[in-house]
């Protein structure tokens, strides 16, 4: 993807795309770093799609920025980007379509200067692939709830429409990973740590 995606009047450049049966990526450096940006529409929310910026070497992609953007035009002005639109975005989904992307990159005509076989070798950082960001935000969403529930696991899992095993096993990782402080045993709590706060910062 190149240009303003964005566009006021007219097409967006997501939907120029879509016309031509291209897909929604876009090549570029980063201080001679290959970087990828690929692009998805929000399945609950199609008005909108997000870009995820990748950091490309033989290591794997690394997830590097987000952002958001109308798919479309329908009226003038676009719809209201939203906190629980934001939330919806897919990470893992985004890691999927890079390494998906970078795997054909010959195919697609993108030179990528780096060892496709080795990339290929490398699983995506975090449990299930799942980035330090995917964390971050849970952590956050957690902390949140601290405030207003006794239940705070049990509504986090309904909010994001997880089991209450699987959260807890989220939340236990964010810990390690140094996310989010530890509470007393058998208890609610903890607090974000600086790291969380700069990845979510810079996910923003």
């Amino acid at each position: 993807m190149s240009g303003n995606p964005y566009p006021f009047g007219g097409q967006t450049e997501y939907e120029l795309l879509e016309e031509l049966g291209e897909p929604h990526i876009h090549e570029w450096a980063l201080d001679g770093i290959p970087c990828l940006d690929v692009s998805e529409v929000l399945d609950d929310y199609p008005s909108y799609f997000v870009t995820g910026s990748f950091a490309l070497s033989n290591h794997g992609p690394q997830l590097i920025g987000l952002s958001f953007h109308p798919s479309s035009y329908p009226t003038l002005p676009p719809p209201t980007l939203t906190a629980m639109m934001i939330r919806s975005a897919s990470v893992s989904r985004l890691y999927e379509l890079v390494r998906g992307y970078v795997s054909i990159s010959p195919q697609l005509g993108i030179p990528l200067d780096i060892d496709l076989e080795e990339f290929a070798r490398n699983p995506r950082p975090g449990r299930r692939g799942r980035p330090d960001a995917f964390y971050a935000r849970l952590a956050a969403q957690y902390v949140e709830l601290l405030k207003t529930s006794s239940t705070p696991t049990k509504n986090l899992a309904k909010t994001r429409n997880y089991s209450e095993s699987s959260t807890r096993d989220f939340l236990n990782q964010a810990r390690k990973r140094g996310l989010l402080t530890h509470s007393d045993k058998g208890r609610a709590g903890g607090e974000l740590t600086d790291k969380a706060r700069d990845l979510l910062n810079a996910s923003v």
